[in-house]
């Protein structure tokens, strides 16, 4: 918990405040799906994997990063060491020029990768967190489920945010 008073935390929504200074991305890539993971559900998400212990001291991997809000947030809660994963090397690189400016005291910790989702292969991973493409553009189809069990593959501590579509309960 000293990890949090470090960093002036003693709420989600103090979180939150912190997950905002993050910057938007302002070339975001249609075909990949790129979206911004609002700040309160990101501190929300983070915040219950907190009380649940998959975040003080674990190794978190961040699916499909974009800004790696995740990633920050998790690293700010006490994560030992946080990797950020995504297609991108444009928003990698940003991302990752964001944490060195604004988030210093982190920026040892948190690991930047660009890989495609169905090459990675990754051991030792306690939680995973992820706001996947839903597979909804042309030619992305499944993406999300490719997401999900890649995730599912590296640990059993997942938190991801899919689109529910009508009728796929009836399957």
């Amino acid at each position: 918990m000293l990890a949090l008073l470090d960093h002036g935390i003693r709420s989600k929504k103090d979180l939150e405040f912190l997950l905002e200074k993050i910057p938007r991305y302002s070339k975001p890539k249609r075909e990949l799906e790129q979206y911004e993971t609002p700040s309160h559900i990101v501190a929300h998400i983070l915040w219950l994997s907190l009380l649940r212990g998959d975040v003080t001291g674990r190794t978190i991997v961040d699916l499909g990063c974009g800004m790696a809000r995740f990633a920050i947030g998790a690293l700010i809660l006490g994560a030992s060491r946080a990797y950020c994963i995504d297609v991108d090397p444009d928003i990698t690189l940003f991302s990752a020029t964001c944490v060195k400016n604004i988030y210093t005291s982190i920026y040892n910790r948190l690991i930047h990768l660009v890989c495609d989702i169905r090459d990675l292969e990754m051991a030792g991973v306690d939680t995973v967190f992820m706001n996947p493409p839903f597979g909804v553009y042309h030619g992305n189809r499944g993406i999300d489920m490719i997401f999900l069990k890649k995730a599912l593959m590296m640990s059993n501590s997942v938190y991801t945010i899919h689109k529910y579509s009508p009728g796929v309960d009836k399957l």
